[in-house]
């Protein structure tokens, strides 16, 4: 194989005048130490699936800045892999450092693949962090992104109760 062929086809991160520089013409090839395609995550692997977290110890483990019910009215995509996920919140269930209200919001998603299940016209509660520095509410691959439903809000009610039963026993 041609070695310029496959220079080209490096990621651009990458640096060829950084590598070692070999006289005996080894051709280093991009596949030695560069996967050829990423593996696309399965569904179940993904926080987004449609399941909720098992069980409270996911839920604290992961230590989510926010946890919200919201209503996702649009899905702006930008050129540089960001989403802007625009609704309103109906609930907030858990709050951080950024002031959080019922009402219009936007989330900001840089994940290359969006949750599929992310559509217009649909309720979810979403469990993420925040950026502090720039005060905007993120959705990432560490994100829990379920569909609303009755078995969503007692679970959330359960996981608040116990929370309260730790305090009162502090």
């Amino acid at each position: 194989m041609d070695c310029p062929a496959i220079r080209k086809r490096w990621p651009s991160f990458l640096r060829c005048e950084e590598l070692p520089k070999f006289s005996d013409g080894v051709c280093v090839q991009p596949s030695s130490f560069v996967p050829a395609h990423q593996p696309e995550r399965d569904v179940k692997d993904n926080s987004c699936g449609m399941k909720l977290p098992v069980d409270y110890k996911h839920y604290t483990s992961k230590r989510f800045d926010y946890v919200i019910k919201f209503r996702v009215i649009l899905l702006e995509r930008l050129g540089n892999e960001e989403t802007i996920i625009h609704g309103k919140v109906a609930r907030v269930f858990k709050r951080g450092g950024k002031s959080i209200h019922n009402g219009r919001i936007k989330i900001w998603s840089n994940t290359k693949k969006l949750c599929p299940s992310i559509k217009a016209r649909r309720t979810f509660l979403i469990c993420s962090h925040e950026s502090a520095s720039r005060e905007k509410l993120l959705l990432s691959s560490s994100s829990v992104v379920v569909t609303w439903n009755a078995q969503t809000l007692k679970q959330i009610r359960k996981w608040r109760r116990y929370e309260r039963r730790m305090k009162l026993k502090e």
